[in-house]
């Protein structure tokens, strides 16, 4: 190779490919080929929005790909509104790259977003690429939306909500929550529940307590639905007030239910420090399925509120010949219980399980006083 030849080979590696060329690579090259001409085109900006216009309606479905790629990845009004468009395509792939792309954008999408609301079509994917800006501008195009024909419109709506925390919110939560979709209701539950752990008092027309929102969660405990009255449980635990405690502990004493939901509401009782919280958990261990004995031992050994009487509690079990410390995994947790309480009433009892005739249980004794403070 000449000095000429050898200058010529450094400029061509040096010095940017054009437009035109980039254009020419995405249009005949192989897959390598066009990838490595999507990574130089965005450079060009808008004035490659025009030529990849056109590929758009291209027969081959790779090339119409990429193009909706690069065009994802220009930032421009003119870019924006074909990729809105592009909404609108049967081809799921396109329509899956223009809702990441208009949600990547940001603000500046709304209004053309907002606008592709009003058609059926291209509305479940205008109120996706929606959820995915968290901008306070995307309240009001979602609520417009909370009550539309299509249950999944409606509940992506309501998801999209959760992330804020705007009065205007709460009437579209309070409606979904008896919607006859059951992912609507979900959603609207799980809304209510955030709302109440991170607001202690909500505003709208009129004064809105977390009192209100646990009379509005309480029959989510009852619905058909196993999934929503499980969310109903997180949310009243999310709630935290004696009320809640009460509406959660009652329904476990009072309504037959499955054994999936009796022990979510055990595990989300087991979360809300509050004094009465013990109550039902003592009841749980009185009257209780055998199939809730484990869970309420474990529970009691993350209790803050009152440790001692935690302590009591796992003491009696053991104590009183309760049928629960026949099954050795039980006994191994009422060790493990009260070496998390970490009270030195515990240390009786963990001595006397030194002597279970099971070696697994001496060990998790033994592993329990070591936890306990010296005496």
């Amino acid at each position: 190779m000449n000095e000429n030849e050898t200058r010529r080979l450094k400029m061509s590696i040096i010095m940017p490919l054009s437009l035109d060329s980039s254009l020419e690579k995405l249009r005949e090259g192989n897959f390598q080929q066009r990838w490595e001409a999507a990574k130089e085109i965005p450079k060009f900006g808008f004035e490659a929005i025009v030529p990849l216009t056109d590929f758009l309606d291209h027969p081959e479905q790779e090339l119409r790909w990429f193009a909706t790629r690069i065009l994802g990845e220009i930032n421009h009004p003119h870019s924006i509104d074909l990729l809105v468009d592009l909404l609108a395509t049967p081809e799921e792939e396109l329509r899956a790259i223009a809702t990441k792309s208009l949600a990547y954008f940001g603000e500046q999408t709304i209004p053309a977003l907002t606008a592709k609301l009003s058609q059926p079509s291209t509305r479940p994917l205008a109120v996706q690429a929606l959820s995915q800006i968290y901008s306070e501008k995307v309240v009001a195009p979602l609520l417009s939306v909370v009550t539309d024909a299509e249950a999944t419109v409606r509940s992506m709506a309501i998801a999209a909500l959760h992330s804020y925390e705007s009065p205007e919110i709460i009437p579209a939560f309070i409606q979904g929550l008896t919607d006859p979709a059951v992912p609507v209701r979900r959603e609207a539950t799980i809304g209510l529940g955030l709302l109440a752990s991170r607001t202690p008092i909500l505003v709208a027309e009129d004064e809105f307590t977390k009192d209100d929102l646990v009379k509005l969660l309480a029959p989510r405990l009852a619905d058909a639905s196993l999934e929503v009255a499980q969310q109903a449980a997180i949310a009243l635990r999310r709630v935290n007030t004696e009320a809640a405690v009460k509406i959660l502990g009652e329904f476990l004493l009072t309504e037959p239910s499955s054994l999936d939901l009796q022990l979510e509401i055990l595990r989300q009782l087991g979360w809300i420090q509050q004094p009465t919280t013990l109550d039902y958990l003592q009841w749980g261990l009185d009257h209780g399925s055998p199939h809730l004995w484990l869970e309420i031992v474990t529970i009691l050994g993350r209790v803050e509120v009152d440790k001692l009487r935690a302590c009591d509690l796992l003491g009696q079990l053991l104590t009183s010949n309760h049928p629960a410390t026949t099954n050795v995994e039980i006994r191994q947790a009422i060790a493990a219980s009260l070496g998390q309480l970490g009270e030195v009433a515990g240390r009786k009892i963990l001595t006397q399980l030194l002597s279970d005739g099971v070696r697994s249980v001496q060990l998790h004794s033994q592993f329990a006083l070591s936890l306990l403070p010296a005496i």
